[in-house]
């Protein structure tokens, strides 16, 4: 009956010590996650770490306890805190978007003069490019799913560089989207060959193909 207990007692220690590893082994830490340094966490109530249901002013909060801010500690990311209660995935898409709509405008204004008229030049396509690099991670979601809300701005921008070279309105339109889908496309290649050539570079590249004002 002794050894019956021993034996018995020894496969529990074993099984815990053999759950202790695995959960040891599958936590997550800065040697065995991919990393990043920007944790976006998206989601409903439960992604935010409240459990099935809470008010909704519990919204893109961090919470201490929940996984995405001990995930966020282990691998020491930034974690931006997306999820709200409720809300549908396209919705939270368009919230990053208006985000990400404020930093571009707010980059824009930090590097182009005051009461700058529209106008497409290598100084401007430049100053979008340069935005392209130092947000990749941010661009690279709205490059992806392109939100109506963040490029109808500054495709309303582009057409008031167009206005002075066509009058009717919808070819003015028309050719705006085909300038915005060059560039964009051109940040996109750019983005995912690693951003190798230089802004200035890329701007070159882009008045080549543009016909001579």
């Amino acid at each position: 009956m002794k050894q019956t207990g021993k034996k018995l007692l020894s496969l529990v220690l074993a099984a815990v010590m053999v759950f202790t590893l695995g959960v040891t082994a599958f936590a997550a830490t800065a040697d065995n996650v991919k990393q990043y340094s920007t944790y976006v966490c998206l989601g409903d109530s439960i992604a935010a770490g409240f459990g099935d249901y809470a008010p909704t002013t519990y919204c893109f909060e961090r919470v201490p306890a929940a996984y995405h801010s001990l995930v966020a500690d282990a691998v020491g990311a930034e974690l931006i805190p997306m999820a709200h209660v409720g809300t549908r995935t396209e919705e939270l898409l368009q919230d990053m978007a208006n985000q990400a709509l404020k930093s571009f405008w707010a980059y824009w204004e930090a590097h182009v003069p005051q009461n700058h008229e529209p106008k497409i030049n290598k100084e401007n396509v430049k100053v979008f490019f340069s935005y392209v690099q130092e947000h990749q991670e941010q661009v690279r979601v709205l490059f992806t799913e392109p939100p109506t809300v963040f490029w109808e701005p500054i495709l309303n921008w582009v057409m008031e560089c167009m206005k002075p070279i066509t009058k009717d309105p919808e070819q003015t339109r028309y050719t705006a989207i085909f300038y915005l889908s060059g560039v964009v496309n051109v940040a996109n290649r750019w983005l995912y060959t690693g951003c190798k050539e230089s802004v200035e570079s890329l701007c070159d590249l882009i008045f080549s193909c543009l016909p001579s004002q």
